[in-house]
Formats: structure tokens, C-alpha cells, sequence
């Protein structure tokens, strides 16, 4: 039991404090929902601040390089909620949340799991060396290899670049790299979160993949 039972949990279903304690003692449905507001509440609610709109149409909160890197954090998060899995043979914990992230990434937008066509292969090659491209299976792999690291430990561009011009409302691959949308992107993970929680709760299999998933990650959290 890493985690002392006094320590904060997340909001109750009335709006009250649960720690860690009072969550160990619920049922799997209770700590399932607990896990939900916990995630709403202290990821979603708290990171949306820095997307909000003030009424004159600009941000209230400017931080589009902060954002990008809580995006990441929260795909890596449901990834690692939903989509994880002991590793296959050969496989590593790395790889295992890597697919976790790529599989979010599906989520946002199923454009990012296709794989780089034959002029981007050669763009980014031109960028990173020959045959590079061959260590990236889709764009969503770029994001997570180049937006993701290097954000998180250099917190610089390297091969994925923010932009709000609105000619990128979303995001492309231009000169062997990847440019988002920063907000495009969170607003597109938000989505992803609800439906992924939504396919979680309809699904009555006792022993489908998404509930042994949260099962090893409140196991993990709470043991």
C-alpha cells in the first residue's frame, strides 16, 4: 500500500473529498466511478482552463506549449487506463505504452494511425536520415516519438510543431514533420475521453480488454 489511506482520491459523488482509504473500501462499480470523477475533475476540468475563451474571443489562459504537453499526458493516462496489457514476447513496458497512446490517438482522429506515404517517407528521411521513416508505423507514432518526448523531457519542438494559423485547424504532415493544432488536439482528446468512458460502461463483458485494463490500473493504484 504505497499511498496512505488519509491521502486526497478525488471529488465524491457529492461533490465532497474521498481519499484513498474510503476508495480501497468501495466495490469495483464504486471505484470505476470514482476513477471517472477523479479524472474529470483533476485532469479534464483543470486543464480545460487553459483552452477556455474569455468573451473578446482570446484565451483566458495562454499556454499553448503547456497544453500540448497535458494533451500527451492525458492520452498517455487513458492509454494506460483502457488499453493496457502485460507485454506480448519481445515487448517491453515501453512498447506496451506506446500502443496505449497510439490507440488514444485513434480516438482523436483515425487519420493519425495511417501510415506516412511515399513523399513523407522521403521528407522525413531528408530530416532525420535514411530510412528513419522505417522506425515510425503512422503519424500518431511521429507524435508520440517527437511531440511527446521531446516536450516532456526538453519541453522543445523536434519534428512536431504547434500552430493556431488557421490554415491548420487540425493537423498535417508538411517537410517530413508534424503540425497540430494545439487546441484542435485537446478538444479532440476531451471527445476521446467521454467515448471511451461511454464504450467502457456499455459494455457488459466481464472480461473484455478495457475492464482487465482498469482493473490492473486501480490494482496498481490502490494495492
Amino acid at each position: 500500500m504505497p499511498v496512505p489511506d488519509e491521502v486526497y482520491f478525488g471529488p465524491s459523488a457529492h461533490e465532497t473529498g474521498l481519499n484513498y482509504g474510503q476508495v480501497r473500501a468501495f466495490g469495483e462499480e464504486e471505484k470505476y466511478a470514482a476513477l471517472k470523477r477523479r479524472l474529470k475533475v483533476l485532469f479534464v476540468g483543470q486543464v480545460s482552463e487553459m483552452a477556455k475563451l474569455a468573451k473578446d474571443g482570446k484565451r483566458l489562459v495562454y499556454a499553448p506549449f503547456p497544453l500540448f504537453l497535458m494533451t500527451c499526458v492525458g492520452i498517455e493516462t487513458l492509454g494506460k487506463v483502457f488499453y493496457h496489457r502485460p507485454p506480448s514476447s519481445g515487448q517491453n513496458e515501453d512498447d506496451v505504452q506506446r500502443d496505449g497512446f497510439l490507440k488514444v490517438c485513434t480516438k482523436i482522429d483515425a487519420k493519425l494511425s495511417r501510415p506516412l506515404n511515399k513523399a513523407q517517407k522521403k521528407e522525413y528521411d531528408s530530416l532525420w536520415g535514411s530510412g528513419e521513416h522505417q522506425k515510425v508505423t503512422s503519424y500518431s507514432h511521429i507524435i508520440y516519438r517527437l511531440g511527446r518526448h521531446t516536450m516532456v523531457h526538453g519541453y522543445r519542438g523536434k519534428g512536431v510543431y504547434f500552430t493556431e494559423d488557421s490554415k491548420y485547424p487540425s493537423w498535417a504532415m508538411e517537410k517530413g514533420a508534424v503540425i497540430v493544432n494545439p487546441y484542435w488536439f485537446w478538444d479532440r482528446f476531451t471527445a476521446a475521453h467521454e467515448a471511451i468512458w461511454e464504450q467502457f460502461g456499455s459494455s457488459s463483458e466481464p472480461n473484455s480488454p478495457l475492464k482487465l485494463s482498469i482493473n490492473r490500473y486501480l490494482s496498481e493504484m490502490l494495492d
